[in-house]
């Protein structure tokens, strides 16, 4: 069954809040024409009691406050700190792999301190163009400087 994408509407958060009780949920799916992971994903993110469950007017506003809010930022990015470990390290001619390791052996119980190496290797690709994008890009082993797919 093909599904074209679209944001619930109250009516569709009404109908899965009267159906909740009685019906599964592909059987609400099936009624409403979604995908059954949409109805299940919108009742996981959205019910806020176990004992009351479902509020489609609570879910209808919860989801525009979602839709408003920024992504988290990146844990590389120029302006923290560990971003500009990381470029110490890489400039001492160590791959993102040596980096990684070494940054997990400096802070072995803080995650915010530890990157990984994948990451490493994204960083500069994400980076607008500029004199610092093209020495990071020369620090790493392949020096490749676009990702392309295999």
């Amino acid at each position: 069954m093909n599904y074209c994408y679209r944001h619930l509407s109250a009516e569709d958060r009404a109908t899965i809040m009267m159906m909740r009780a009685t019906h599964s949920i592909r059987a609400i799916a099936t009624h409403m024409g979604r995908a059954p992971g949409t109805v299940s994903r919108e009742m996981a993110r959205h019910s806020v009691d176990p004992i009351k469950g479902y509020d489609a007017s609570l879910a209808g506003y919860r989801a525009l406050l979602m839709r408003h809010r920024p992504r988290q930022r990146p844990k590389l990015h120029p302006d923290e700190e560990l971003f500009e470990v990381v470029v110490c390290l890489l400039r001492k001619y160590r791959s993102p792999q040596q980096t990684a390791r070494t940054l997990k052996r400096m802070s072995p119980n803080d995650s915010r301190r530890q990157v990984w190496h994948e990451s490493i290797y994204n960083a500069p690709h994400v980076m607008p163009r500029g004199s610092l994008k093209k020495a990071l890009i020369a620090c790493l082993r392949q020096c490749n400087c676009s990702r392309r797919l295999r």
